[in-house]
């Protein structure tokens, strides 16, 4: 049972994550092509690999840049302001993107992309709008919106590219950010949490000036990214979270190499297996994370799924071994038959699906606790940061991933990723959980 109270902003903001996802997936399946299209004459397809890692590094760049600003956008001018902002963004760039014709112009439509952060700023209303005890639910919510985006778009994107006109995903995403941009303008101005939430762990807290006062106390963006990383629970938080996200981009670079080289996947197999575990993210943010954190204490949930995903990890680095997969595969397929026969890479797909379930619900109820350790005006300074490191987190991790898996082998990617987990756990367990739990005791009592 869902139990988040429902307002027009969660309405607003939910559609729009969706659209945000969708749009973006249109054109993303082409950009590969288009690429190769727009380097064919110069060096051959050696040069369009080359060409295309280029744009998504100048992309990572560019939105490693917008992530602390666009978080101090929505603590200073609000959520309107800040999705029109970022949709406006987004129009342009994929406005661009449909005119592109040359890699010039791709790498110019890159340039609004700085401003394309609408997950980071729909977290910090989701965290503002939504009282405690409901914001992890909540904020799984949004993620599995986003989610039904991203599987939705990738197919309907790879159709729309295949009419052969590589441009009309772009044009229809650029109509998708207009109408989010209209859909935007019906949000109030500024943030609720004065009326709805008196509730978080936020000491110090002066007023908040009238509209037309100055704020004397603003403390700008250096200001508000000295105060949110000097806060123990924040720090705690996204040190757990740089650490995991680490392992996992890791994980996700690797595993499409192991399905296809040790099980022989092919492009079909690929995206389902993409797809299922998309649609089991979708799931867990709607189901898992709400009836987890009503039954467990955050620092609890959190704990259960760092060992569970080490687990995951330990299993696969057995599972991902031709030998025993083909022995339990054909085990299992034993029971089935005739009703059903499992591929060969059925257990491994299986207990990778189940991690990364683990880890959403884990990634989701920490950007519950560190929200509510920091001020209402302050969070959306925090999801900047906390997204300005993840992509920073996975600049190099595909090197590494790549080497791991050349030199040592798949069941040296599980080893290492599972182990990254279970120190995490370590280090949650022993220093950052009484943390939380003193960040989460006294939300409860004033909520009491």
């Amino acid at each position: 049972v869902i139990m988040v109270e429902w307002t027009r902003t969660l309405v607003v903001v939910y559609v729009n994550v969706f659209l945000y996802a969708l749009c973006y997936q249109f054109q993303r399946p082409i950009e590969p092509f288009l690429v190769d299209k727009l380097t064919s004459g110069v060096d051959g397809a050696a040069d369009s690999r080359q060409s295309y890692g280029q744009l998504q590094s100048f992309f990572s760049i560019v939105q490693t840049l917008g992530s602390p600003l666009m978080g101090l956008m929505v603590d200073r001018a609000g959520p309107k302001a800040s999705f029109v902002l970022v949709f406006g963004g987004s129009a342009l760039s994929y406005g661009i993107l449909a005119m592109a014709d040359s890699m010039g112009m791709l790498y110019l439509s890159k340039v609004p992309a700085m401003f394309q952060h609408a997950f980071l700023v729909a977290q910090a209303i989701v965290s503002v709008e939504v009282v405690a005890k409901d914001r992890a639910e909540a904020l799984g919510l949004l993620m599995t919106c986003y989610t039904v985006g991203a599987t939705v778009g990738p197919f309907a994107g790879g159709m729309l590219g295949a009419t052969g006109d590589y441009f009309l995903g772009a044009k229809l995403a650029t109509a998708g950010s207009i109408l989010q941009v209209l859909l935007s303008l019906s949000l109030p101005p500024r943030p609720q949490h004065s009326k709805r939430e008196p509730i978080d762990n936020a000491p110090n807290l002066s007023p908040r000036p009238q509209h037309g006062e100055p704020n004397q106390d603003n403390p700008g963006l250096l200001g508000s990214l000295r105060t949110v990383l000097s806060n123990n629970v924040v720090l705690s938080v996204l040190v757990t979270k740089v650490a995991t996200s680490v392992a996992n981009s890791i994980s996700n670079t690797a595993k499409p190499l192991m399905l296809k080289n040790q099980f022989g996947l092919a492009e079909a197999g690929l995206g389902f297996t993409m797809s299922a575990t998309m649609a089991a993210n979708a799931m867990g943010g709607a189901l898992s994370v709400g009836a987890m954190c009503r039954r467990m204490s955050n620092q609890t949930v959190v704990s259960c799924c760092l060992l569970g995903c080490g687990g995951m990890f330990g299993v696969s680095a057995l599972l991902v071994t031709d030998k025993t997969s083909t022995t339990l595969t054909a085990a299992l397929n034993q029971h089935l038959r005739p009703t059903l026969e499992l591929p060969i890479a059925a257990p491994f797909v299986s207990v990778s699906i189940l991690g990364s379930l683990l880890a959403f619900v884990m990634a989701t109820v920490l950007t519950s606790v560190s929200t509510s350790a920091v001020a209402p005006e302050l969070r959306g300074a925090l999801m900047g940061v906390e997204h300005a490191m993840f992509s920073l987190a996975r600049v190099g991790t595909p090197t590494l991933a790549v080497y791991i898996l050349a030199n040592h082998g798949p069941e040296a990617v599980s080893l290492v990723c599972g182990a990254i987990f279970l120190a995490v756990l370590v280090g949650w367990n022993f220093y950052a959980s009484s943390l939380v739990f003193a960040v989460t005791a006294d939300d409860d009592t004033k909520q009491d």
